[in-house]
């Protein structure tokens, strides 16, 4: 006779966590290294492993450079906060 076991999933409470990323810092390690990062899956990953309670970008902003703005705008509707580097 087959016996029956309950299996439960134990629930872990994730690390919270503040998340702060070097603008300038990324970008040239980026352009270095041929990397491009997909900003989407690395917030999905870390959602997935910790209690995120902040997650900004910093980094500055040149007059007029509308390349910087329109990074800024996806990764603001991505969920990253840009704060300017001053």
């Amino acid at each position: 006779m087959a016996k029956m076991v309950r299996t439960e999933k134990i629930k872990m409470k994730k690390e919270k966590v503040k998340i702060y990323i070097d603008g300038s810092n990324t970008f040239h390690a980026q352009k270095k290294l041929g990397w491009l990062i997909d900003w989407v899956k690395i917030k999905k990953y870390l959602i997935g492993t910790y209690d995120i309670l902040e997650f900004k970008y910093y980094a500055g902003l040149k007059d007029n450079d509308e390349a910087m703005k329109s990074f800024l705008r996806y990764l603001n509707k991505v969920g990253l906060t840009w704060l300017p580097n001053h």
